[in-house]
């Protein structure tokens, strides 16, 4: 049971304590033939009358048993009402809402008191929000679209004159576009420029990729200036990779 139930439970207990004098006395004065209070005296009248009941005569269990079952049914609808069926529907929602959160680490740190005491005022916001009547707003008649004059018709356009042909010049052959000059490559030099140590960009590799990185930084670079020798990236029998890994290596 929820903390709200609890609550419920101990209020009805709490106000019962609290009638059994007044209520006791009443009834004892009522047996008593004696006066009763000034304000529950019209209200016990009213019942009777209501009942069909008449206090200088004998009461037969026929009409008793009616009596209280019209008053059982009248409060136990004006009490409930439609409140526990909402009760009911806004507990089930917050537990479920409760064990979907639960289960995807998303509660920070509440308790299910503290969790529910949120979701209930939530859900009944929501339900008071969706049951309140929505104000039809007046919609005014759209006007009619102006009626645009029709345009005049374009005026005739002259026909073109004839132009005569014009009499073509003494036309001059034409030059051959000169071929471009290819571009020459740098010479090797016959002198194999290797590094001479591994670049510190690239300290923090591997020792076999960082050498791989620094030989080909300078292989490219040797491109412009014709220093790898003639040499190959990679060719049978050792190309500049491979000698410039031995170099690097110390061997």
């Amino acid at each position: 049971m929820i903390l709200a139930e609890w609550l419920q439970i101990r209020l009805v207990l709490w106000l019962a304590l609290i009638a059994v004098r007044p209520l006791g006395l009443h009834m004892a004065a009522v047996f008593e033939r004696r006066l009763t209070l000034p304000l529950l005296g019209p209200l016990e009248r009213g019942f009777y009358r209501l009942a069909g009941v008449a206090p200088e005569k004998e009461q037969g269990w026929l009409n008793a048993a009616l009596f209280g079952a019209v008053a059982l049914a009248t409060l136990g609808a004006c009490a409930l009402g439609v409140t526990p069926a909402r009760a009911e529907n806004v507990t089930n929602q917050c537990a479920a809402r409760y064990q979907v959160d639960k289960a995807a680490n998303q509660l920070g740190g509440q308790s299910y008191f503290q969790y529910y005491s949120k979701c209930s005022a939530e859900v009944k916001a929501r339900n008071a929000a969706a049951t309140a009547p929505v104000a039809e707003v007046p919609v005014a008649p759209a006007a009619a679209a102006p009626v645009e004059a029709p345009a005049p018709a374009p005026a005739p356009v002259a026909a073109p004159a004839p132009i005569a042909p014009a009499i073509p010049a003494a036309q001059e052959p034409a030059k051959p576009a000169k071929a471009p000059k290819p571009a020459v490559a740098p010479a090797d030099s016959g002198s194999v420029v290797f590094p001479k140590a591994v670049a510190t960009a690239y300290a923090n590799r591997k020792a076999g990729d960082a050498r791989k990185k620094t030989c080909a930084d300078q292989y490219k670079a040797n491109k412009a200036t014709g220093g790898n020798g003639g040499l190959k990236w990679s060719e049978k029998g050792g190309g500049y990779y491979s000698e410039c890994d031995k170099k690097l290596k110390g061997e």
